[in-house]
Parts: C-alpha cells; sequence; structure tokens
C-alpha cells in the first residue's frame, strides 16, 4: 500500500480484511483521537483511556472479517465496549 494515498474508510476496511497491517496503523492515526476522547470523556483517565482505545482497535483487528462494509459502523459499534470497559475498571 503506497502511504501517500488518501483511502475512504470503505477502502481501508477491505484492505484490513486483507489483513493489511497499515491500513491498521491509518486507521489508528485517523480515528485514535476521537476514540481517546471518547473513552477520557467517560473516564477521566489518561493511562485507562490509552489503554481502552488499544483495546477497541485490537478488537477492530480481530474482527476484521465479521462482514461489516463501513469503519465508521464498526467503530460505532466499539463505543460499547468503551463502556463496558469503563464498568469493568470501576465496578
Amino acid at each position: 500500500m503506497a502511504p501517500s494515498v488518501n483511502y475512504s474508510d470503505s477502502e481501508l476496511l477491505a484492505l484490513l480484511k486483507d489483513s493489511d497491517s497499515h491500513a491498521l496503523k491509518l486507521i489508528y492515526e485517523g480515528y485514535w483521537k476521537r476514540l481517546y476522547l471518547a473513552a477520557f470523556w467517560i473516564i477521566q483517565d489518561v493511562h485507562q483511556s490509552e489503554d481502552i482505545v488499544q483495546e477497541v482497535l485490537l478488537q477492530l483487528w480481530i474482527r476484521k472479517n465479521d462482514g461489516s462494509d463501513q469503519l465508521t459502523q464498526i467503530l460505532a459499534v466499539y463505543r460499547s465496549p468503551l463502556q463496558s470497559t469503563f464498568l469493568h475498571f470501576f465496578i
């Protein structure tokens, strides 16, 4: 994959499904801040928020062949692990 090319979410997801680790890196670079801010807003802890983002992206890699068509839909689904991880840490 050429690093200078801008990929749509659909293209990144297709590359991810082909086990292209560079696609995961591009997804990380494009989404980590939004995921981190969502986690931090919930738990107000820098290190745990970073851990949650890593877990969400790991699950995206693990579940890359689950049949979803849009990266944004997959990331929306992974907002629920933010909440369950929050509960895991504090309950």
